[in-house]
């Protein structure tokens, strides 16, 4: 046996502990068959703590490390080549990423980057695979924003809905009232935005709302901003708002939406790796990201993949 390990293998020599990082294909050997993951490292777009660029390596360390328990099929494209401070082409760029993630993958996940790539992605998504679509979001913020100026990530849903609403519907986990103005829930009522706050939340009548919300879609995109879940369990966040909810809650949602709904994509959002203690936060999430991908994998199996 040699005196040396390859650079980044893992210490305990088990060759029946099997990873995601050991399945991992480039897009080179890629096929419809498989899901893909991309990076996104744009924070340009948050007024609030910077630092999500460098959330998608970071993520990847802990995803790749959890236990493979399924015969799926996982390709990694790298990192959408954005273009530092300069939305114009980087919003182009993460629309062009997601056609061809849409037109060649089974399903993908997005690692952010702010929440201003959900705007792009979801569009991109909408124009690609055509039909109608549910937009779930787990965030503590509603994201309907006007400015008077500038630009802000916090603008990302109202945009999208002026652009694409007829052909769009949307609901949003894990709100607090305290860290929302007045006008924006009467603009989420207006706007059709159905909002559940995090203080009540039940999972059961959750989902059955979300049964009636998602009744006419023909697939749903989960846009996961970490700063839904409590700041006890995730504090390196943009924008961290006390009373959020558990990761038990979080998972326990997104397990049962997952086996009702054609899940296409989705995105993880607004994780700011410096802002982190113990990684905590980066853990949890990598577990919502393992958890969104063994469900999308399911939920794509009972539909035809992408030609």
């Amino acid at each position: 046996m040699s005196v040396f390990r390859k650079p980044g293998e893992r210490m305990i020599r088990d060759p029946g502990d099997l990873r995601l990082g050991d399945i991992i294909r480039s897009s080179t050997d890629c096929s419809s068959e498989c899901l893909c993951i991309a990076g996104v490292p744009w924070d340009w777009s948050t007024a609030g703590r910077p630092g999500a660029r460098f959330a998608p390596s970071r993520l990847r360390e802990y995803l790749y490390s959890y236990n493979l328990h399924k015969d799926l099929c996982l390709c990694d494209w790298g990192d959408i080549a954005i273009a530092p401070g300069d939305l114009g082409k980087t919003s182009q760029r993460i629309y062009e990423a997601v056609e061809n993630l849409s037109r060649t993958c089974r399903g993908f996940l997005l690692l952010g980057g702010d929440h201003s790539i959900t705007r792009y992605s979801v569009s991109s998504a909408l124009e690609t695979l055509g039909g109608r679509a549910g937009l779930l979001v787990f965030d503590a913020h509603l994201d309907l924003r006007q400015l008077s100026e500038g630009f802000s990530s916090g603008t990302y849903l109202r945009d999208l809905l002026s652009e694409r609403g007829d052909r769009l519907r949307v609901a949003v986990i894990g709100v607090r009232s305290h860290s929302i103005p007045r006008y924006m829930l009467n603009l989420a009522e207006k706007l059709g935005v159905k909002y559940f706050y995090s203080e009540d939340l039940d999972a059961g009548s959750v989902v059955n709302t979300l049964n009636e919300i998602f009744s006419n879609v023909d697939w749903i995109y989960i846009s996961f901003d970490s700063d839904s879940l409590d700041p006890s369990q995730c504090p390196g966040v943009n924008s961290p708002s006390p009373l959020g909810i558990s990761l038990k809650d979080a998972v326990k949602i997104l397990d049962m939406v997952m086996k009702r709904y054609r899940i296409v994509g989705g995105d993880i959002v607004e994780y700011a790796p410096p802002l982190d203690q113990g990684d905590l936060c980066g853990r949890n999430l990598a577990l919502i990201a393992y958890r969104i991908i063994n469900n999308m994998w399911e939920s794509s199996a009972r539909y035809k993949a992408p030609q």
